[in-house]
């Protein structure tokens, strides 16, 4: 999980925002878009602390808004 939060830090800092298309895979080949999708598929599953280490990134939870 925390490599996954790693990258979305990086791409946040690059693009200013954490909307990371689902089909985006970093420079080296990881599929960030699909580790954002599974963080907003298990929502209900995350601590509280993965919850507000994404929402500090201004992590979008819904995707269709």
């Amino acid at each position: 999980w925390e490599q996954g939060f790693s990258y979305l830090k990086e791409f946040v800092a690059q693009e200013g925002h954490a909307r990371v298309q689902r089909n985006f895979k970093t420079e080296d080949g990881y599929k960030l878009g699909q580790w954002v999708r599974v963080q907003r598929l298990n929502k209900d599953k995350l601590t509280p602390e993965r919850k507000s280490k994404l929402d500090s990134l201004g992590f979008v939870w819904d995707a269709t808004k």
